[in-house]
């Protein structure tokens, strides 16, 4: 379900469930660390990854008492993190090269449900942008924008239930004719039973000519 609203994504602490108590949180992509103080603050227990620091950051885990690490979402050791509560992620999934696989493993890593912060494009339909070069905004790390109906679905077939997009009325200007991009939240549970469907995991073993005899 997507929904339009004027959402503000200026420091995401409205977007934050008010009460945290005794709860455990993961941040992927936690920059500076003001969401991890933030939760910490609403008496949670916190996880913030990244794979950058800044002297904010560092300022951040000595005054407040939260647990940084410094490693990738695609590396192997994110694999071996525990489970959290809620896992928190915000404007990153536009700065990855496969959403797919990020999307796969946040789910992993995300016991009740997770909030997402992204960038959407207003294509109509189920459609994923790719911005070559620098053309998104002048960054070259900038990859992807979808549309709400995009996410959705592929959050669905991974797994994902009770999945809401609240996205901003006012567009952003990100340097590409003829589009409107608008930031906003991706809201869904975890809590449940549903396996990743076959889209996911179309490759495994059994399903591959050499294990079947034929392709």
């Amino acid at each position: 379900m997507t929904m339009k609203s004027s959402v503000k994504t200026s420091n995401h602490f409205h977007m934050l469930p008010k009460d945290l108590t005794n709860k455990t949180i993961l941040e992927i992509g936690c920059w500076e660390g003001d969401v991890c103080v933030e939760c910490v603050k609403r008496g949670a227990k916190v996880t913030g990854i990244d794979i950058e620091t800044s002297d904010r950051l560092i300022a951040n885990l000595e005054n407040h008492n939260f647990e940084f690490l410094q490693l990738d979402m695609f590396s192997e050791k994110f694999l071996q993190l525990p489970t959290y509560d809620y896992v928190f992620c915000f404007g990153v999934l536009y700065h990855v090269e496969n959403i797919i696989s990020a999307l796969t493993r946040i789910r992993t890593k995300a016991a009740q449900s997770v909030i997402l912060e992204n960038v959407f494009n207003n294509l109509d339909g189920p459609v994923m942008m790719y911005h070559t070069a620098d053309t998104l905004k002048n960054n070259f790390s900038n990859w992807w924008t979808g549309t709400p109906e995009c996410f959705e679905m592929m959050m669905t077939d991974i797994g994902y239930r009770d999945i809401t997009i609240n996205i901003g009325t006012k567009p952003r200007d990100y340097g590409v004719s003829e589009i409107a991009f608008h930031r906003g939240y991706i809201h869904a549970s975890t809590n449940n039973n549903t396996a990743p469907t076959d889209k996911i995991y179309s490759r495994r073993k059994d399903r591959l000519g050499i294990y079947k005899g034929k392709r």
